[in-house]
Formats: structure tokens, C-alpha cells, sequence
């Protein structure tokens, strides 16, 4: 089977996106090494695609292309080039990371995409206006052209049928995949970071993550339990509300409590998770969350807040926090979370084994195919 997998996406760095590509390209090879699986991705990317998710070792084939970093030349090429790459070099599934604007006219293949989360509807003020027009454009075109969605979990499933109910017919949910197992934690270089005795956080700086409620948990943490809690670290790309945390920041004098690390290695993050006193997610929307998934696989200690996702992939293995409880409660969830016990206790969970993943994409593709 030939499969082409678009990865092409504006991020320069490593991003949730990025490696749910990479992460369903090594699968599927995992899961049937005849597969020949291609990863697209724009030239601008090529780097950190081979350096942080290790590709060549999976035996999947990186195909980087030209392209801009701009919105403009990435939706021509969507729209023109992406179908007529993958008919002319015979591929028999076209996989999108993420929706995109594209025709699937004379494309003789199948297509299918995967569906992270209704957030072009849901949390509007992500993308601003008229941006957000688009993007609810690109998932309309997205769910009407493709021949299968795939779901990372049964929370965003029900959001995707809630918004297009014809939806119901041709999606399903494969979760995200996770795989650390070639990888050797080692220490970020900023040298400030101070082992168990942080708060560690991953999201990008967008308003459904809530970072600015973390601001205020480890300014009052690190006053009535500083041995504890010295610092926060967050890991993640910058975006809509970066500026508003900088300034947050400032009018708390947080500048040595609170650590941003815009892009790190797989290995550098590994060491985060197995170092950090806390993890902490307290978003407010999710389509999956990744980052609790690999918290809990470093037996991280994770305090997350009570969303329906959370508890979907974390099951009774965080403690959880009510959103409208604000910082107080955060904190108090943060305190009464201990360390050494969940240190003892991490286990691997099946659900988010790549290999397992990978062969539920690959029954997927059969199937569409009519192979079986």
C-alpha cells in the first residue's frame, strides 16, 4: 500500500500536529513493513521533522517540497498540487494531519483526515476574525470531500457529528499515538530549571489552554510552599496570547519563576516529564491532549481540569480541579498531589501504543480500499 501523509502546516518548530503525523507514519510502518509511507512536509520544516521525530529510523520517507511560509502558497498548493502529487505518483491513500482546503478532483485514491477538534467553532477567539472564517471554511470542505474521518477521541467524534451529522457515516476514533521508547531523557540547556522542584506545563499560548491561570497558581505556590514549588516551566509554541502572558508575567514579577521553552527535544521533554514535581493541564476545550498522555507514560505526577477529554484519556489516573474554582483551586489540587507515589506507579497504557494505532489506521485504509 502506498500512502502519502501531509504534514505541511505553518509551524517552523515541532508542534502537536507535526508529531501526530510523524506518529501515524511510524506507525503504519510499524504495523506492516511493506507499507511505503511518505511524509510530506514544506522545505522550511524538513529539519526539525528528521532531528526531533527521528524519521529515518522509522523507515518512513520524508518528501519535502517548496512552498512559503505563508498562508497564501500553502492553500494554493492544497488546493492545486497536493491531489495531483499523490495521483501522478500512484498513491493509494492521501492522508491530511489536519483539514485543509483541498479539491480531491482527479485524485484517484482515498482520502482521509484526521478531525482534532471542533475548535474553528467552539473557541472562535483561537484564530481571531476573519481568520477563524476560514478555518471553519477548510473543515466544512474537509468533512464534505473526504472519504473518511478519523477522530482523535470519542469526545471530539460527538463534537464533530454534534456540528455535521453526516459525519457520523464515515468517521470513527483512532487516538493519538505515543512512542518514547528510543528515546534517552536528557536536560534542557536553560540552566535555571531546578529538578522536582517545578511545575510543568505543555501548550501552546492559545486562550483554551489557560496559562494565565497557571501564572497565578505558581505565583501563589511558590509564597506558602517554596520548598516545593520554585518554578514553572512551560513548554510550548507561541500564539494568540503570548503578548497578554509576557505582560501577566511582568506585573507578577514572575520573570525567574516562570520558564517558556518555545521548541525542545523529544529527549529534553522526556526529562521534563520524569523531573517535574507537578504536571499540569487546565485547559478549558481539547480535542486529545497529547502531553497528559505522555505525563502519565513518565508516571508524572498530573493535575488536570475536569473536562470530559481529560477524563477520557486520563481516566482515574490524575486528580482533577474544577475550572471555576480558579487558581485556589488549582493550587489546592497541586498540594495534595504527590510525587513519589505516581513515580512508583506509571504504567504503560495500551490505548496510545503507536503500534496499535498503526494497525487501526491500516484496517482503515484496507477497508476503504476494498482489500478486505
Amino acid at each position: 500500500m502506498k500512502i502519502l501523509i501531509s504534514a505541511i502546516s505553518r509551524f517552523q518548530k515541532p508542534s502537536g500536529i507535526c508529531r501526530h503525523a510523524a506518529n501515524i507514519a511510524a506507525g503504519l510502518k510499524q504495523a506492516n513493513a511493506d507499507n511505503e509511507v511518505v511524509l510530506l512536509v514544506a522545505d522550511y520544516q524538513e529539519g526539525y521533522f528528521r532531528s526531533s521525530f527521528d524519521i529515518e529510523r522509522t523507515g518512513v520517507i520524508l518528501k519535502p517540497v517548496h512552498l512559503g511560509m505563508n498562508a497564501f502558497e500553502r492553500n494554493v498548493f492544497f488546493l492545486k498540487g497536493l491531489s495531483k502529487l499523490a495521483n501522478e505518483q500512484g498513491f493509494d491513500i492521501l492522508h491530511l494531519s489536519f483539514p485543509v482546503p483541498m479539491l480531491k478532483s482527479g485524485f484517484k485514491g482515498k482520502v482521509v483526515a484526521s478531525i482534532h477538534d471542533m475548535y474553528p467553532f467552539d473557541i472562535p477567539e483561537n484564530f481571531g476574525w476573519p481568520r477563524v472564517l476560514f478555518n471553519r471554511m477548510f473543515l466544512v470542505q474537509c468533512v464534505s470531500k473526504s472519504d473518511w474521518l478519523t477522530c482523535v477521541s470519542s469526545n471530539t467524534h460527538e463534537r464533530l457529528v454534534s456540528y455535521f451529522p453526516v459525519a457520523e457515516q464515515k468517521a470513527s476514533v483512532i487516538y493519538n499515538s505515543i512512542d518514547f521508547n528510543s528515546v534517552t531523557p536528557q536536560k534542557p540547556k536553560e540552566d535555571r530549571i531546578a529538578a522536582e522542584s517545578f511545575v510543568l506545563a505543555v501548550a501552546q499560548h492559545r486562550k483554551n489552554k489557560n496559562i494565565d491561570l497557571l501564572l497565578k497558581a505558581i505565583d501563589e505556590l511558590t509564597k506558602v510552599d517554596p520548598q516545593r514549588f520554585k518554578q514553572l516551566v512551560i513548554v510550548g509554541s507561541q500564539g494568540p496570547e503570548t503578548a497578554s502572558l509576557m505582560k501577566a508575567v511582568s506585573a507578577m514579577s514572575l520573570e525567574d519563576k516562570a520558564i517558556f521553552l518555545p521548541a525542545i527535544s523529544d529527549a529534553e521533554l522526556a526529562w521534563l516529564y520524569s523531573n517535574a514535581r507537578v504536571f499540569v493541564n487546565a485547559s478549558s476545550f481539547e480535542g486529545f491532549c497529547i502531553p497528559v498522555v505522555e505525563a502519565l507514560h513518565f508516571g508524572a505526577a498530573a493535575v488536570c481540569s475536569d473536562i470530559k477529554i481529560h477524563r477520557e484519556i486520563g481516566q482515574d489516573r490524575c486528580r482533577y480541579f474544577k475550572l471555576e474554582e480558579g487558581a485556589a483551586g488549582l493550587v489546592q489540587a497541586i498540594q495534595a498531589t504527590d510525587i513519589s507515589e505516581c513515580r512508583q506507579t506509571g504504567v504503560i497504557d495500551e490505548r496510545f501504543s503507536r503500534l496499535k494505532i498503526g494497525r487501526q489506521y491500516q484496517d482503515v485504509y484496507e477497508k476503504l480500499l476494498g482489500e478486505c
